[in-house]
């Protein structure tokens, strides 16, 4: 039985600044500077139900050290020394790469590309869900969006999932965090508008079950510049 983790405070809040209006229009879209597209929420690549058994019988064997286990999981998946295949994401102009596989089945490969657009990113923070999922939220440098990104094969691929902007002011360092507990949510927390009148600490929220989402407005500095937020979640045992 799930129990409830100390981030049920950013629910309650969030539920209360809605009803009465005060928070921002955060909302989950997809425009770009230079490269426009169309809206698109939650979009997921599908994992073969085979693959998928693999690559968690993959993730066990090496939590449990089992090289050779390893290795002969990499050969059914195809993965060798010399692989290294670009694989175009579902939205353009993103990409993702998976690097080559080492030679030692019990680590993982080199740097592996999550996205390649043509404006400049930054700021990035990175978290894990408890099924192994990874979230990766990075603040695009050129306009007013945090872009969300996800992998559900342990990081070997990722997938654009969306973007966070607001009409009151650019948004600036974001931190990511997955509370699981009662509810399961994804928490990003990040500077908005700074320098600005209305410059505020805001947390993004987003049920993983249901995926409702919701924006708190944790405190308001007026005229001044944030240090960058970070957001954690206690343990659920």
């Amino acid at each position: 039985m799930k129990r409830q983790s100390s981030y049920r405070f950013v629910v309650t809040i969030a539920v209360l600044f809605v009803a009465a209006g005060l928070a921002p229009a955060v909302s989950p879209q997809g425009e770009k500077v230079k490269v426009p597209r169309a809206p698109v929420a939650g979009v997921r690549a599908e994992i073969p139900a085979a693959r998928a058994v693999m690559l968690s019988d993959l993730r066990r064997a090496k939590c449990e050290g089992d090289a050779a286990a390893a290795a002969r999981l990499h050969d059914r998946l195809g993965w060798t020394d010399a692989s290294a295949p670009a694989i175009p994401s579902h939205i353009a102009p993103e990409v993702v790469i998976r690097d080559d596989r080492p030679r030692d089945p019990l680590k993982w490969g080199g740097d592996v590309l999550v996205s390649q657009p043509d404006w400049s990113s930054g700021y990035q923070a990175m978290a894990c869900r408890s099924d192994g999922t990874f979230y990766v939220v990075v603040d695009d440098l050129n306009a007013n969006f945090l872009d969300l990104y996800d992998s559900a094969d342990g990081g070997a691929t990722w997938n654009y999932l969306y973007s966070l902007s607001s009409s009151l002011g650019d948004l600036y360092f974001p931190s990511l965090a997955i509370g699981e507990g009662l509810h399961d949510r994804l928490l990003i927390a990040y500077e908005q508008a700074r320098n600005m009148p209305n410059s505020s600490l805001v947390v993004y929220w987003q049920d993983l079950d249901t995926f409702l989402n919701g924006t708190v407005v944790v405190d308001t500095y007026p005229d001044h510049i944030l240090g960058h937020p970070k957001i954690c979640v206690d343990s659920p045992e």
